[in-house]
């Protein structure tokens, strides 16, 4: 692993730091392809080989140092990940994920058929079609439709923005978090946008948007009880920009003065506080429909429910004493 990094600071005031790094990894783990006639689709073996590489820059400012004290902190993180090698292999699709793994590509990238919106006339799903000289058309038969590389699921960047704010014996933190590109796939709000595959189960109240009328206009196919025409499946119908940010944390403490008499005789020190956290998160996509917590997900943006959650919106109250 190569990393070289600078810290500075000038006039007392202003500081801040700027690291690269460049790690090679090889012999990871990785499940080889295998002819269907060995009885196994795939083995594991030590065989893949990363490189992931990036800058992690920091920059604060002492911006009040008065009766009020402001201190700003920003952090960024621009990171890239490259497949080198797959064990001879290339262009392997892993399904769990729904990415595709490509020397000199990224292990994050999603792959799956494009969308091409829905039939006025027919109220019927359309994909993209790509033949082999690379002419797109329009199809409403999913089985026709071209996989295709969509993006990554990781962000160009991200990072956090921390101000504190002092003033006598009261203090405030507000701490937010940002991510800037990226995907994230919303399985959640499909599996609602089933489009009658599943009859029985709840829809979202996007499903009244659903075509019923010759010449409509709508991103939402026609309503067929055991629809089989795999409206609702895998496609960037459900994939969305995760540019965000988020109201991390906000927290406002008391510290007790120390001039109460007895109490202060007792206890050495006491601070009182407030805090909130996972308050909100505004995304750039606006028809992103899911959880506001992308944690959930982690890097591969891809998560089939109910089997995560996102992290709860809590609001803390607290004391710190000191004897």
């Amino acid at each position: 692993m190569f990393n070289i990094g600078v810290d500075f600071g000038f006039w007392e005031r202003f500081y801040g730091s700027v690291d690269y790094f460049n790690k090679t990894s090889d012999g990871l783990l990785y499940d080889v392809p295998l002819a269907l006639q060995n009885g196994l689709n795939s083995i594991t073996m030590n065989a893949a080989k990363t490189v992931n590489s990036g800058f992690e820059i920091v920059l604060g400012a002492n911006i009040l140092r008065s009766d009020v004290v402001w201190n700003m902190d920003l952090n960024a993180s621009f990171i890239k990940d490259e497949i080198k090698d797959l064990n001879g292999e290339n262009d392997i699709k892993m399904t769990d994920y729904q990415k595709i793994w490509s020397v000199g590509g990224s292990q994050y990238e999603f792959y799956m058929p494009t969308w091409a919106g829905v039939d006025p006339q027919t109220g019927d799903a359309l994909w993209y079609k790509v033949d082999d000289s690379g002419n797109r058309t329009k199809t409403n038969k999913y089985s026709e439709a071209t996989y295709e590389r969509q993006g990554r699921s990781t962000p160009l960047v991200y990072g956090g923005y921390t101000n504190t704010l002092s003033y006598k014996n009261f203090d405030l933190l507000i701490q937010l978090n940002y991510n800037i590109g990226g995907k994230v796939y919303d399985n959640l709000y499909a599996n609602l946008m089933h489009d009658g595959t599943t009859p029985n189960n709840n829809m979202h109240v996007d499903a009244l948007n659903a075509w019923t009328t010759p010449g409509q206009i709508t991103d939402v196919p026609k309503y067929s009880i055991n629809n089989s025409t795999s409206s609702s499946s895998l496609s960037t119908r459900y994939l969305y920009d995760a540019t965000n940010i988020k109201l991390k944390t906000i927290t406002l403490s008391y510290t007790l003065p120390k001039n109460l008499g007895l109490f202060s005789k007792v206890v050495a020190g006491a601070k009182v506080w407030v805090s909130a956290d996972n308050l909100c998160t505004w995304f750039a996509d606006k028809d992103y429909k899911g959880y506001d917590d992308l944690d959930i997900f982690g890097i591969h943006a891809y998560k089939m429910y109910p089997y995560s959650f996102p992290t709860p919106r809590t609001f803390t109250i607290g004391a710190n004493l000191t004897f």
